[in-house]
């Protein structure tokens, strides 16, 4: 199927972003409770951080252009 502009790509993408990253995030967050060493547990907070920071980015950019995600696959 064509793109007939550019949001027709961009909103898949941006999907396709938040799909990807939300599950790793749980996932990550899930480990993080059976994790007794600090440094290995302060590397997942913070990658926990900086998924959710992504997830939130890419919601404002959803708010911003007036579209919801779409389901891709």
């Amino acid at each position: 199927m064509p793109i007939k502009n550019p949001r027709e790509l961009f909103v898949p993408m941006l999907s396709k972003l938040r799909q990807g990253t939300e599950p790793a995030t749980k996932l990550v967050q899930l480990f993080t409770h059976n994790v007794q060493r600090t440094d290995v547990r302060k590397a997942l907070v913070s990658r926990i951080f900086v998924s959710q920071t992504i997830v939130d980015t890419v919601d404002k950019c959803f708010s911003i252009i007036g579209e919801s995600q779409v389901t891709v696959t």
